[in-house]
C-alpha cells in the first residue's frame, strides 16, 4: 500500500495535551492516539530514512537501466510521500494499538523460529478512512484504525498481521515495483502504444483494449501474490495460535464484506439531535434526496467487476485455504476481554483521528451514530459541536466539498441521507445547531 492519506493538525486538537481524557459525566474515554508526539514524529523519520536508503540500493542495482531509472523514479517519489505523511502525524507512537499489534508480533516470531526476518519488522499505526493494512519494502505493517473497529476478534487482527508479515517475508513490495516497471518499459507495450497513436481510427476502443490487458495481468499477478501471503500468513498462524486454526480461513471472510457499512442513523435520531430550543427539526431537509432518482450508467465496466477487487475473492481465498490446509469449520470465536475493550474505545478514537484528517464529515456522521447508543455522552456531543463547526467555515468559503462528500450511489442509503440533509441546511439553522452545541 502507498501511504498516502494526507494529515494536517486543527486548531482544536492543537490546543490539547499530546494524549488526553475527556470526561464524561457517566462514562470516561481515554483518547489514546498520540498526535502531537514529535518526538516519536522525529525517530520514525530517521529510522524510515535508513530502512529506504536500504531498498532505494537494491533498486539502484538493477541491471536493466530503463526498469532501474522507472522503478527508482517510482519509490523516489513515494518516499517523499511518507516522510511528509510522518512529519504530518499520520503515525501514532505507543497506545493500546501498537501496543496489542507487538504483543501478538511476539507470540507469532517466538512460534516461527526458521522465520528470523520476523524480528526486523515494524508495526505502525496509522490514522485514516478506510479499514485496510498493508506491508512495506522497508519493513513495516502497517494496520489502519478502522481495522479495529471492524475486526470480530484478537484472531482476525492475528491472522491479518500475519498474513502481512507474510507479504514482506516475500519480498512482495519490491518485486511488485520492479514487475510494474517492467511491464512498462517492455518493448511490447511501447511498441503497442506507438501503434495506436499511428492509428487513425479507434483510438479509443484500441487504447482501452490494451489498459483492459494491462489491468487484467497485473490482477493475475496480484491473485498470485495474495494467495502466496494466504499459505504462508496460515502456517505462520497456525504455529502461533493453533486453537484458533479455523480463524483464519473466518478472516478471510470477514475481509470480503469490510468495507460495507454495517450501521444506519434513523430518521428519529435526526429529529433528535438537530432540534434546539429555537429550531425544531426540518422535514424539509430530507426532501428531494438526489440519490432516490439518480440514473447512472450501471454497465460493468471491466475494471470494476468482482475480479478486480483489491482483495481478490476473498470467498475463493477461503475456499482454497480450507481445502489446502484440510481446515475443520468453527463459527468465530468470540473477543476476549483486552480486546474487547480495545474495540471499545475503537470507535471514539476513529472519530478523533478522522477530525485530524479534516474529514469533517465522516466524523461527523460517525458522532451521530454512536449518539444513537450514547444519547448522552457529553465527549460525542462537544466532537459534534466541533465538526459541525468546521463544516461552516468551510462552507462560508465554499470549499464544504473538501471535507464532506457529495452523495452518490456507492455509498450506503444512510450515508448519502446524512450527506443530504447537511448540505441541505441553511446558514442560518446549521449554526443555530453549532450554538446549540456550544451551549451544552
Amino acid at each position: 500500500m502507498n501511504l498516502n492519506i494526507m494529515m494536517a493538525p486543527t486548531r482544536f486538537f492543537l490546543a490539547l495535551a499530546a494524549v488526553f481524557i475527556l470526561t464524561d459525566l457517566q462514562a470516561q474515554h481515554a483518547v489514546s492516539i498520540d498526535t502531537l508526539n514529535l518526538q516519536y514524529r522525529k525517530s520514525l523519520i530517521i529510522d524510515y530514512g535508513l530502512r529506504a536508503a536500504k531498498v532505494e540500493s537494491e533498486f539502484a542495482s538493477l541491471t536493466d537501466r530503463s526498469v532501474r531509472n522507472q522503478t527508482l523514479k517510482v519509490y523516489k517519489s513515494r518516499k517523499k510521500d511518507v516522510e511528509e505523511q510522518i512529519n504530518k502525524g499520520l503515525f501514532f507512537g505507543d497506545n493500546s494499538y501498537t501496543t496489542f499489534l507487538k504483543s501478538q508480533l511476539d507470540v507469532i516470531e517466538k512460534a516461527n523460529p526458521n522465520w528470523k526476518e520476523i524480528n526486523q519488522v515494524t508495526i505502525l499505526v496509522a490514522a485514516a478512512e478506510n479499514p485496510n493494512a498493508s506491508a512495506s519494502a522497508e519493513g513495516y505493517v502497517v494496520f489502519n484504525l478502522p481495522m479495529f473497529l471492524r475486526a470480530r476478534n484478537q484472531f482476525t487482527i492475528a491472522y491479518v498481521l500475519c498474513h502481512e508479515i507474510a507479504h514482506r517475508l516475500l519480498n512482495h513490495s519490491y518485486t511488485s515495483v520492479v514487475a510494474s516497471a517492467e511491464l512498462n518499459t517492455s518493448s511490447d507495450i511501447k511498441a503497442k502504444t506507438s501503434s495506436i497513436k499511428k492509428n487513425k481510427y479507434n483510438k479509443g476502443k484500441m487504447a482501452s483494449e490494451l489498459f483492459r490487458q494491462i489491468v487484467y495481468e497485473d490482477r493475475k499477478t496480484s491473485r498470485s501474490v495474495e494467495f502466496q501471503a494466504d499459505s504462508l500468513g496460515y502456517v505462520l498462524f497456525a504455529k502461533a495460535f493453533p486453537e484458533a486454526k479455523s480463524e483464519a480461513v473466518n478472516s478471510l471472510l470477514w475481509l470480503s464484506d469490510i468495507d460495507k457499512d454495517k450501521d444506519s442513523i434513523s430518521i428519529l435520531h435526526y429529529q433528535k439531535v438537530f432540534s434546539t430550543p429555537n429550531q425544531p427539526f426540518n422535514m424539509k431537509w430530507l426532501e428531494k434526496d438526489e440519490i432516490s432518482d439518480y440514473t447512472y450508467d450501471k454497465t460493468p465496466k471491466f475494471w470494476t467487476i468482482d475480479s478486480l477487487k483489491t482483495h481478490p475473492d476473498c470467498e475463493l481465498r477461503a475456499e482454497r485455504m480450507t481445502e489446502l490446509f484440510k481446515v475443520e469449520e468453527n463459527i468465530p470465536r468470540p473477543a476476549n476481554a483486552g480486546f474487547a475493550e480495545l474495540k471499545k474505545s475503537a470507535p471514539f478514537d476513529y472519530i478523533y483521528s478522522l477530525h485530524y484528517l479534516k474529514s469533517y464529515g465522516l466524523s461527523l456522521y460517525h458522532c451521530l451514530l454512536q449518539l444513537q447508543t450514547n444519547p448522552e455522552d457529553k465527549w460525542l456531543r462537544q466532537m459534534t459541536g466541533q465538526n459541525l463547526e468546521k463544516l461552516q467555515e468551510l462552507q462560508n468559503l465554499y470549499r464544504l466539498n473538501e471535507a464532506l462528500e457529495t452523495p452518490d450511489p456507492q455509498y450506503s442509503t444512510s450515508y448519502n441521507t446524512f450527506l443530504h440533509l447537511i448540505r441541505e441546511m441553511r446558514k442560518s439553522e446549521l449554526n443555530e445547531i453549532i450554538t446549540y452545541y456550544k451551549s451544552i
